[in-house]
């Protein structure tokens, strides 16, 4: 990783600008300056993420440009394909021309270029998305789901789910596996006045009680049916912005823990992602319902017509 600040600081002109021109899809764009800065954020199983922006000169017009380099290696994740943060998948998965034809209005950064070098280290070059909503409305979490359903109802109406080994397999029990020990403590740990706010009222109880349920719910959720997912599907990873048509379309970055799921599983990640989002805690149930019937509607738009 040392070396990927000197491959910064090389970066020049004649290497930039092939991506600047696809980024502004002119092939005569000539650059004028260019700066770059770190991305902060969660951004998956990177190295590092940057801006790249500047001006360029386009006929006798100057013109503002701006780029995302995601750069990734073996030293960002795991090394198992199937594993959730298998470090290369995201790269396969844009490579693959997965997400080249997405239907609906989930869509992906575009890719402008993929760069390999020695040491198995890939710098992704993508459009950088603008958002056109910093802060959204609960309706706009409901049309995400509605996006995220669309995507998700392709794979259940006749779009085959692809089956290759380097996607995300799921990470359910797993997870519940890990769990186990830090459950078991909880009846003790509530006794402790630090831990009276995060387990107020009744919620131990409950908590419990859904803990015991576990086996019964999994095996009624590996009766789903199969889907493609993104599975990390939560407010840092959704950019809202207007499409070419005017049409509103959600954009999902970071497709590292790309891979089959079952249906619903997509906006658990939205809900739950919650703890990044600025909420009255009141409104929570409202907009576990927009996102219910916005996945709902999305999935029906894409022809599914299963039991909700």
């Amino acid at each position: 990783m040392d070396g990927l600040q000197g491959r910064l600081d090389a970066l020049d002109r004649a290497t930039i600008t092939p991506f600047m021109r696809r980024v502004l899809e002119d092939e005569g764009a000539e650059i004028l300056n260019w700066r770059y800065q770190p991305v902060e954020g969660g951004f998956g199983h990177a190295y590092g993420v940057y801006r790249f922006q500047g001006q360029a000169q386009v006929a006798n017009e100057t013109h503002e440009w701006s780029l995302i380099l995601k750069a990734t290696g073996p030293a960002a994740g795991s090394q198992e394909q199937a594993a959730w943060d298998y470090w290369k998948r995201e790269v396969l998965v844009y490579q693959s021309g997965l997400l080249d034809d997405l239907l609906g209005d989930l869509v992906a950064p575009r890719l402008v270029g993929v760069v390999e070098y020695a040491g198995q280290e890939f710098w992704l070059w993508l459009e950088d998305v603008v958002e056109s909503e910093c802060v959204w409305p609960l309706e706009r979490y409901g049309l995400a789901a509605y996006h995220l359903g669309q995507f998700n109802g392709a794979y259940l109406v006749g779009k085959p789910v692809p089956n290759v080994p380097w996607l995300s397999s799921s990470q359910f029990r797993q997870r519940l596996t890990m769990a186990e020990l830090g459950i078991a403590e909880l009846p003790r740990l509530s006794q402790n006045p630090l831990f009276e706010r995060l387990l107020p009222g009744d919620s131990l109880e409950l908590g419990l009680n859904l803990w015991a349920e576990r086996q019964r719910l999994l095996a009624r959720r590996d009766k789903l049916p199969l889907t493609l997912c993104h599975h990390d599907a939560f407010r840092r990873n959704l950019i809202a912005r207007d499409g070419p048509d005017g049409r509103p379309q959600t954009v999902a970055i970071d497709w590292s823990e790309m891979g089959p799921g079952r249906l619903g599983e997509e906006i658990a990640s939205l809900l739950r992602g919650l703890r990044f989002v600025a909420i009255d805690v009141d409104r929570i149930p409202e907009l576990d319902a927009l996102i219910f019937a916005g996945y709902v509607d999305g999935l029906r738009d894409a022809g599914w017509q299963g039991d909700s």
